[in-house]
């Protein structure tokens, strides 16, 4: 039932995932998800107003349902996974610094948060999935990344907060957690910055 469970979400294959393969790519998907559907929509919104965010959500469900590599969708599918990774270049940055306040505030492991992004950020096949990621591996101190199948093919992803323990159990419900609590704050800054701007055009 995880497993039917966690194929809604993910692009992976779940069949051979065993416990802490399923609990790995629970809290992955956490991370990543955290950033397509809440810091770059509010992102947009902040800049551009509802017509900007709803562009965002065009081209990030575009890229959810045609972007991986198979051979039917391979040219089309780069070209949406590539406007994807350009839009959502930089909240994924921005998100750094906001897990990591998250982070500090519910487990205390804000600086291991922040300097396992900035070290292991780039260790993902994505230029952007990897930074909330790593923030989220040092936020939980959990290694995460790895190998993982793709529509029958292995992927040989690198690991991500490689000195830190393996998946439990615990780490999902932890992972929630720390994304609300980040959402929560991203929300307050982008709310803050157009109140700010507001104020001063008057």
């Amino acid at each position: 039932e995880a497993k039917q469970r966690l194929a809604m979400i993910v692009g992976r294959d779940v069949d051979g995932l065993d416990r802490r393969g399923v609990i790995r790519a629970t809290v992955e998907t956490v991370a990543e998800n955290l950033v397509d559907g809440v810091v770059s929509p509010v992102f947009y919104v902040a800049i551009g107003g509802a017509p900007l965010a709803m562009t965002f959500k065009m081209v990030n469900t575009l890229d959810s349902m045609v972007g991986y590599k198979t051979s039917q969708y391979r040219e089309f599918g780069r070209a949406s996974a590539r406007i994807d990774d350009l839009a959502n270049f930089l909240p994924a940055r921005l998100s750094i610094p906001v897990i990591t306040t998250a982070s500090h505030l519910l487990f205390g492991t804000g600086k291991r948060a922040w300097r396992t992004a900035l070290r292991e950020g780039n260790r993902h096949s994505s230029p952007n999935a990897g930074k909330p990621e790593a923030t989220f591996a040092g936020a939980l101190g959990l290694k995460l990344g790895g190998p993982n199948y793709y529509h029958g093919t292995l992927v040989n992803k690198p690991y991500i907060g490689t000195h830190f323990g393996v998946a439990q159990p615990q780490h999902i419900s932890l992972a929630c957690q720390l994304m609300t609590l980040s959402a929560f704050l991203w929300m307050l800054v982008c709310w803050t910055c157009s109140s700010l701007q507001t104020v001063m055009s008057l």
